[in-house]
């Protein structure tokens, strides 16, 4: 194994979380009704736990409720949502139920869910509308260089400052930013940078006033004016100029100023910092691919447990499951891919081999799955294929290699929002390494791409030692002198977090979100799907995707001044249908 003679990196990440804000209303509900909300995940131990409540409505029956709602969205575990309406009178309505990462990407994050109501409640059908942006946790900075013109003249330069406050609802002013002082009759001061959180509430923008401080002896100070603006002007009216004005004397009824100058924009500029999360707003694509190994499996025996007994079984099974339910909303198709390997079809003159993957269940014609329950099922329908033959001979490199073709066919395979992964449950591994580290430099630099090996069982697996996400990791090198990336390829051994699937989907899958931030911002930091290099035809059989012409207009990607837009489709099938 070569290593490359770099620090040694610690590749176990924190868990991230996005501070998301829920906007909620509803749709022919009763009267002074209000909602109830729970989450089930792991950390709740898989049971519901209530988090947060709206007020009761007024006497509406379509509010819009004005509770402020967070929520701390976590990519790598699922979390479902329950919805609960209820009167004031604490008679139960009707309930809701929904996997969190569907509202992400759902049609500009909107998502109306249809109340199956209680037994005393009438036919007619309720909604619930819940709306979801990421503002909270926005970090785009605005930089703003400002000068100014005043009408009277000065002797001396004065020395000026400026300061910038935001207007709070309660009318008051807090406080952002401050330039350093300069000494000119005309002053230009260095830009000042504001958070977009700060000077813009939700769509609207806050209403900023900039004052003008003069200096005119040390320790003193005093204000030569202001002027207000709004971000709104600024970058969207394209407003260059704005009215210096100083307090002269107040009435009985209003305050009266008198211009003093004029302040004007000299430069100004939005620094994006692009977030995971808002990839997922602009229309992220997630495709992937779980295989599973069969080289130890003894097919079609009776027990139907393919001669590993049931525990085994289950342990497999609980490995996959959850990655499984995880990763499936994120892809336009909302199924993930199952494969297996390690085995081959007897009855087959094939010229495959068994590191090449076959279809599950022997079906050709749907590999893919939306949930872990129908994946489950087909694999159990497998091991009990009396055609197929298991091949202890197969080579993880080839595996990879025999799915990236696969991905390669993809109709969006160039597309800047599209990332793929890759997870391979195994039952050992004594591989050479230095091969697959020389193919996976070359392909970790040309698609965007995360390998996730789980290890199975008590085989051995101190080959891929140096891949294991707890340990700390040397950077290595292919037989070029390339490095490969640190998290190109992941490995976790089963029994390290107990044989608990949940936390296996959570430490794993937590890699993604840097992987794919990190992705995007060397691609130019610019979520834009790009358009297919195919000429569209009439009767056209699009492989692999197997998408309509309209299906593929739907799933484009519209992007409006770097504010992305999702229009997304669920007819497109899977990657993996009718492939092998």
């Amino acid at each position: 194994m070569i290593k490359a003679n770099q620090p040694i990196e610690e590749i176990s990440q924190p868990l991230y979380t996005y501070r998301l804000d829920l906007h909620i209303s509803g749709a022919n509900l009763p009267f002074r009704c209000f909602l109830r909300f729970f989450q089930r995940n792991i950390f709740t131990r898989n049971n519901w736990v209530l988090f947060t409540a709206t007020e009761v409505s007024e006497d509406t029956s379509n509010p819009q409720y004005k509770t402020n709602i967070q929520f701390d969205y976590i990519f790598s575990v699922q979390q479902e949502i329950r919805v609960e309406a209820v009167t004031g009178e604490y008679d139960f309505i009707g309930y809701a139920e929904f996997k969190f990462a569907n509202l992400l990407n759902a049609a500009n994050q909107t998502l109306p869910l249809l109340l199956h109501k209680g037994t005393t409640q009438g036919n007619e059908e309720s909604y619930v509308v819940i709306k979801c942006d990421n503002f909270s946790d926005n970090t785009d900075e605005v930089r703003l260089s400002l000068g100014a013109n005043f009408l009277k003249s000065f002797v001396f330069k004065p020395r000026t400052y400026i300061s910038v406050w935001k207007r709070e609802d309660d009318q008051k002013y807090t406080s952002l930013a401050r330039s350093d002082s300069v000494d000119s009759n005309v002053p230009m001061w260095e830009p000042v940078k504001l958070k977009m959180k700060d000077i813009c509430k939700k769509e609207n923008s806050r209403l900023l006033r900039v004052v003008i401080h003069q200096i005119p002896k040390m320790g003193q100070e005093k204000i030569m004016g202001h002027a207000e603006i709004t971000y709104q002007q600024i970058f969207k009216e394209d407003v260059k100029t704005f009215q210096i004005v100083k307090f002269s004397r107040k009435d009985e009824k209003k305050v009266l100023t008198k211009e003093v100058g004029t302040l004007f924009v000299q430069q100004k500029e939005t620094i994006y910092d692009h977030q995971f999360i808002d990839y997922l707003f602009g229309g992220l694509d997630i495709l992937s691919a779980i295989a599973i190994d069969f080289s130890k499996i003894v097919f079609s025996e009776p027990s139907g447990t393919g001669g590993r007994g049931e525990s085994h079984i289950r342990l497999v099974e609980n490995s996959f499951s959850y990655i499984a339910d995880v990763l499936a909303p994120y892809h336009l198709s909302k199924t993930v891919g199952f494969l297996g390997f390690g085995a081959q079809d007897s009855s087959e003159e094939s010229s495959k081999s068994p590191s090449e993957c076959f279809t599950m269940k022997g079906n050709s014609e749907n590999n893919n799955f939306s949930s872990s329950r129908e994946a489950i099922k087909a694999y159990r329908e497998t091991l009990l294929q009396s055609n197929y033959k298991s091949q202890p001979k197969r080579n993880l490199t080839n595996v990879i290699k025999s799915i990236v073709a696969e991905f390669r066919k993809d109709l969006f395979f160039s597309s800047n929002l599209r990332y793929f992964t890759i997870t391979l449950i195994i039952e050992e591994a004594d591989e050479d390494i230095q091969e697959l580290v020389n193919y996976l430099v070359p392909l970790s630099n040309e698609m965007p791409l995360t390998i996730f090996l789980v290890g199975i069982g008590k085989g051995s697996f101190q080959a891929l030692e140096c891949f294991e996400i707890y340990s700390k990791r040397e950077y290595l090198k292919d037989s070029k002198g390339d490095i490969l990336s640190i998290s190109t390829l992941n490995f976790l051994n089963f029994e390290t977090i107990g044989n608990n699937g949940g936390n296996l989907a959570k430490e794993l899958l937590k890699i993604i979100p840097s992987r794919v931030t990190s992705y995007m911002k060397r691609n130019k930091d610019k979520p834009i799907m790009k358009q297919p290099n195919t000429v569209l035809k009439k009767n056209t059989i699009f492989d692999p995707l197997r998408n309509t012409s309209k299906e593929i207009e739907d799933a484009n990607i519209v992007v409006t001044n770097m504010q992305p837009i999702s229009h997304k489709t669920n007819g497109s099938q899977g990657i993996f249908d009718k492939i092998f």
